[in-house]
């Protein structure tokens, strides 16, 4: 396959995967071709038109061309120069690779992706538990405006002048883990917390590693998982004052990305099992359901870096 199709296939798995469902993104999508309909002709130019068919914000093509045909990627949670140079030598050794695919977005151009594509997501996980969607919105809105968009220029000069297909994939991966978390529930609906902290963490990402394990920082493993409050898939960890609206809608459990003492104790106030996710670990799960997805119909070389290592899971569903 071509640069270009395997970015519209890890496009579409993220969308089958989507619990938002496939009626709201497409709606999304309606939105940004409003939204471009109603431009000058001078701000369309300046339109990123891939929102017209990809509700990911931060999943895009960074440099091409599109029509390289893929074999063999390079994959890695961040991307540097130092991942591009090591991609650019290990050609000159005699393992090719053809595209380089980072997970985060930070090195990258951070100017490539939209906010509303993004940390929307956290209004929706807040409106699947029931919370104050007024409030929730309100929230959100106010923490776009303090995220803030950088530009960061880092990795994509090397990919440029090394002439190195790059592209990132970081929503649809995460969606990824997301879903099969969910499904592995579903699958246990009267499971307790430690016992579904004990299925994880026999997923093998988190099996490898002594250290990256999912872990229950405050709560009673014996309690039933119940009303799960899942932000994962948001791209940041919510802040807290939306962690503790989400509280506030009687959930039992909550998935948390490295939350800090902070959220340990708001947790702890409100009854809730926080069950903490590794960060690193997490992502590895979402790239590699991602990457058996891709591999499916045309097979993949997937060399690893930057933290992340290929675990294939054949045909068979995580959990």
């Amino acid at each position: 396959m071509t640069v270009e199709q395997l970015y519209r296939r890890a496009v579409a798995v993220g969308m089958e995967v989507d619990y938002r469902g496939a009626a709201f993104l497409q709606e999304q999508m309606a939105n940004a071709k409003a939204e471009y309909q109603g431009l000058c002709q001078a701000e369309r130019a300046r339109f990123d038109r891939e929102r017209l068919t990809n509700p990911y914000g931060d999943t895009r093509i960074v440099n091409g061309p599109l029509d390289r045909e893929v074999s063999s990627v390079l994959v890695g949670i961040e991307i540097y120069g130092a991942e591009l140079l090591l991609a650019h030598a290990m050609g000159q050794a005699g393992k090719p690779v053809d595209l380089v695919i980072a997970h985060h977005t930070t090195p990258i151009n951070r100017g490539l992706f939209y906010m509303d594509d993004i940390v929307d997501i956290h209004k929706s996980a807040l409106r699947e538990i029931g919370a104050d969607v007024q409030r929730g919105d309100e929230l959100v809105e106010k923490w776009k405006t303090q995220i803030g968009i950088y530009w960061r220029d880092v990795t994509p000069p090397f990919a440029r002048l090394l002439d190195i297909p790059l592209m990132t994939i970081h929503t649809p991966a995460d969606l990824c883990h997301r879903h099969a978390r969910h499904e592995a529930l579903q699958a246990h609906p009267d499971i307790a917390v430690g016992e579904y902290i004990e299925l994880l963490n026999s997923w093998p990402e988190f099996e490898a590693s002594p250290y990256a394990k999912v872990r229950l920082l405050c709560g009673d493993e014996r309690a039933p998982v119940g009303k799960l409050y899942d932000p994962t898939a948001a791209g940041w960890r919510p802040l807290l004052d939306i962690f503790e609206l989400a509280c506030q809608a009687d959930i039992d459990s909550a998935f948390i990305v490295s939350p800090t003492a902070e959220y340990v104790q708001m947790a702890a106030s409100y009854g809730v099992n926080l069950i903490e996710l590794p960060h690193d670990a997490n992502d590895n799960v979402g790239l590699n359901l991602m990457l058996d997805a891709l591999s499916q119909d045309e097979p993949l070389t997937v060399y690893g870096c930057s933290n992340f290592v290929r675990m294939e899971r054949a045909s068979k569903q995580a959990g």
